[in-house]
């Protein structure tokens, strides 16, 4: 059997291998791998967060910007439209002396009041807190002078209600009515001068003071006083007049206190109209802004997210091919060599045998089974070359033809010409005999040699197939273990050779044999490697059992033909003996003829 260095120790060209074929992240077994791309997908997590973050952070404030920025246009909008309200509530209470109007001012303020306080407690206001102030101020000058107007107001007379306004009515009524029953038309044209004053004072056309409307009633007293009014009828006259004059300069003197807090309200409003105008640009400034910068958020988030999640899916895409790449290639490449030795290739070249990780250990397990295989193919030759010398018939010797014939004797020695003649032919036929059982013993020696040898090889190849076989098993289980197999190349038929996977002569094989099937997977290949091993051990020993007993026939052969040769052995010395006797006895008819021969002549004869 082979020595066991040959089939465990990989090809000497495999220390070079082991530096030309290292394979991208070679030294970096599968583990790592996954773990490095596990640590990878974990950076691109974060980093995937931190864009998230950032633009979530981005847009918040951005939102919250506008938020405040409508709440404070919303804020400002409502102080605008109160304001507005409330100085129209004043103008319609002056016009129609209504309370209702009053009432309308006094619901309204406090709403107002308080957007005003909200607006300056609120952030995004504090650069105009100045004019959110004066128009606080403002509202609320505006409040307690409108409640002073709408007193004084109540003093002077509503439109449906008492006053100085009904009072001065009233008694000018009674006036004109004593007038009237005195049949005084002068008086009463005298007095209408007064009433015209009365309502230009009521209607605030003008300003009527009280020397004005004291002077008209003196003048008009004074009239009464003159007039052709009986004695009587002046004195009550003149009591009227006294009443209604005294109403009429009240009534204008809380006009003239009317008409100035009047004007206080306008002074108000001038005052606080600047700075509420000021808030309301301010709002529209800061919603303006709030949605510009929100805009520019948009787009810096959009491309933010865009770009830096496009970046980090391409990075992480790129390593995740390469480090599967550093896989994948490998193993198809293995594949397909291990497809090459599931053929019969011995040449075929490992690739990955540099790697330090799973696919330079499964190169190196195929490196094993390539030596194998070259073993199997080395033994499968010597077994060959070992049958074909045992098949081959021995040349037959060569027979001996020449003749010896005795020279030619003086005529004296005519008698001994015979028995010369047949010593050397008995002595060519001794030798002759001889010649042909020691070639015959040497040819069935070898015979016998060759029928050994080949019994030795054949068993060690049944021993050499049962390795193959175990070599399989265990190349399979490796395969199936590491997963080497992500798929299987197409052979091309040009390229294999499925005769490479027979490991007996063509003579043992079958005619009807055939190779497997290119379109079979790696473990089918080597389940018939495997089946095919297991068979060629089998044939190999019933060959080893047939040689056995055509060694046991050579060997009876040999006994048979040493016997042949013991027999013409005998046979030799006997016939020696009788050419002895024959020569002692030409000697003794040839000695009296030449008595004077030497003896050293006759010995040479």
């Amino acid at each position: 059997m082979a020595d066991d260095s040959s089939i465990h120790d990989p090809d000497p060209r495999s220390s070079t291998e082991d530096t030309e074929t290292r394979t991208f992240l070679g030294g970096t077994r599968l583990g790592t791998r996954t773990a490095s791309f596990f640590v990878f997908g974990l950076l691109a997590i974060a980093g995937a967060g931190g864009l998230l973050y950032q633009a979530d952070r981005l847009t918040n404030t951005a939102l919250d910007r506008t938020t405040a920025s409508q709440q404070v246009h919303g804020l400002v909008t409502r102080i605008e439209a109160g304001v507005l309200h409330l100085q129209s509530d004043e103008r319609n209470f002056l016009l129609e002396k209504e309370m209702r109007f009053a009432a309308d001012f006094d619901k309204r303020v406090q709403p107002v009041l308080a957007d005003i306080e909200h607006l300056y407690n609120h952030p995004a206001a504090k650069t105009v807190t100045n004019h959110i102030s004066t128009v606080n101020d403002g509202v609320a000058q505006l409040s307690s002078q409108f409640e002073r107007i709408v007193g004084i107001q109540r003093i002077v007379g509503l439109k449906d209600g008492d006053g100085l306004v009904n009072m001065v009515w009233d008694t000018a009524a009674g006036v004109e009515d004593r007038l009237t029953a005195l049949n005084a038309t002068g008086l009463i044209q005298d007095f209408s001068t007064l009433r015209n004053l009365e309502a230009r004072l009521v209607a605030a056309q003008g300003a009527v003071s009280a020397e004005q409307i004291d002077s008209k009633l003196n003048a008009f007293k004074n009239k009464v006083s003159t007039s052709a009014l009986p004695q009587t009828d002046v004195g009550p006259v003149r009591s009227l007049v006294d009443a209604y004059g005294k109403d009429f300069t009240q009534l204008a003197s809380a006009n003239q206190t009317l008409t100035t807090e009047i004007g206080r309200l306008e002074e108000i409003n001038s005052y606080m109209m600047p700075s509420l105008d000021a808030l309301v640009a301010f709002a529209k400034d800061i919603l303006s802004e709030a949605q510009t910068a929100q805009n520019r958020t948009r787009d810096t988030v959009r491309l933010m997210l865009g770009g830096g999640m496009g970046g980090i899916v391409l990075v992480l895409t790129l390593i995740g091919l390469m480090l599967i790449s550093s896989v994948t290639r490998p193993t198809a490449r293995l594949a397909h060599a291990a497809t090459r030795l599931a053929h019969g290739d011995g040449r075929t070249t490992i690739p990955a045998l540099g790697n330090d990780d799973e696919t330079g250990a499964i190169a190196k397990a195929l490196t094993y089974f390539r030596e194998n295989i070259n073993q199997a193919d080395r033994l499968r030759k010597e077994l060959e070359t070992s049958l074909a010398k045992a098949a081959t018939p021995a040349a037959a010797p060569s027979q001996p033809t020449p003749e010896a014939r005795a020279p030619a004797l003086p005529a004296e020695r005519s008698a001994a010409d015979s028995q010369i003649t047949e010593i050397s032919r008995l002595v060519t036929q001794t030798s002759e005999n001889a010649s042909i059982a020691a070639k015959e013993a040497e040819r069935t020696s070898t015979v016998i040699k060759g029928l050994e040898k080949a019994g030795h090889a054949l068993d060690e190849a049944a021993h050499l197939m049962s390795d193959i076989r175990d070599q399989a098993g265990l190349l399979a289980t490796q395969a199936a273990m590491m997963g080497a197999r992500n798929a299987t190349p197409e052979i091309d038929h040009h390229e294999t050779d499925d005769e490479n996977l027979i490991v007996l002569p063509t003579k043992l094989r079958g005619g009807d044999r055939k190779g497997p099937s290119p379109l079979m997977s790696p473990e089918e290949r080597i389940e018939d490697i495997q089946n095919r091993s297991q068979k060629a051990g089998d044939l190999m020993r019933e060959i080893t059992r047939s040689l056995d007993t055509v060694s046991s026939v050579a060997k009876d052969l040999a006994a048979e033909t040493s016997s042949h040769a013991l027999q013409a052995a005998t046979q030799l010395a006997r016939q020696s003996e009788d050419l002895r006797s024959m020569i002692d006895g030409l000697v003794e008819k040839v000695r009296p003829s030449e008595p004077d021969t030497p003896q050293s002549d006759q010995d040479d004869k």
